[in-house]
């Protein structure tokens, strides 16, 4: 997608049919400023099952002028045994990628080579990361993200519901200056992390609003107990704990204040989206 805006800044953003109550709210914030946006999507989840395509049918027609670019889910399994790869320090770099977390770290390789050479800057965000496109440009007016080759911004995080917000910022998005990086960068157990400490130039971690205050909000957990079980179940990190287990203990009660990912306490806030 192209628009006449001043900014040149490509956004990526990673999508799935499990995301689809937060892409409308995604696109709305990034059309403010973006120059071009990239969806990307598998024809599979991350765990192999198949995706929901009359979902996805229904976001591709409702948004005619986003360029989508699907990505063909296949088997990918590491080339020595499992737990050899296991065994592996993954800070040495030397393990192998491979299962459902290869295919969230090629879904960005995907989307980067889909953008055009009028992009100086690229905005790498999953759909439930929604940033605050009004502030963001006025930070972006600034013209202090020109100085630094990539930049990871400060975030609000939520839990079960858009109206618990943590008391704790989080980081998420990744904004970087648009050069050519090598595939292997993309595909890396550190993901964006690893995109972030590759790309050259000055970095700056936890960019915030001119107000000090986070431009973006993420709602990759305020989901109700159904969709927290299918996410847990197809995302990228699905193999890493017993996410079924824990989501069924946290649905066992009401909301206690607190997550059982991070142990954040929790404020109630009036819902950006």
């Amino acid at each position: 997608m192209k628009h006449k805006i001043g900014y040149k800044i490509g956004v990526i953003i990673n999508y799935c049919t499990n995301d689809y109550q937060f892409i409308k709210p995604s696109l709305d914030q990034v059309k403010k400023f973006s120059s071009e946006i990239v969806i990307t999507y598998a024809d599979h989840f991350y765990n192999g099952e198949k995706e929901n395509y009359p979902l996805l049918k229904k976001t591709i027609s409702e948004n005619p002028k986003v360029k989508f670019a699907r990505m063909n889910y296949c088997s990918v399994k590491p080339p020595i045994p499992e737990f050899l790869c296991k065994l592996i320090p993954r800070s040495t770099n030397l393990r192998p990628l491979y299962g459902p977390h290869y295919w969230a770290c090629n879904s960005r390789l995907i989307g980067y080579q889909q953008l055009s050479n009028k992009v100086n800057h690229v905005l790498f965000l999953d759909t439930d990361e929604i940033i605050d496109g009004r502030r963001f440009k006025t930070w972006l007016d600034t013209k202090e993200y020109q100085s630094f080759g990539a930049i990871s911004f400060g975030c609000y995080f939520y839990f079960r519901s858009p109206r618990h917000r943590a008391t704790t910022i989080e980081g998420c998005g990744l904004l970087i200056k648009k050069i050519k990086i090598p595939d292997k960068v993309f595909l890396s157990h550190y993901d964006r992390h690893n995109i972030y400490r590759k790309t050259p130039g000055a970095k700056k971690r936890f960019a915030l609003g001119l107000d000090g205050k986070p431009l973006f909000h993420h709602y990759a957990w305020a989901r109700g107990k159904k969709g927290m079980l299918k996410k847990v179940q197809t995302w990228g990190h699905s193999q890493e704990r017993n996410w079924t287990k824990l989501v069924l203990k946290e649905f066992s009660h009401k909301f206690n204040g607190t997550d059982f990912l991070r142990s954040y306490k929790y404020e109630v806030v009036k819902p950006f989206i």
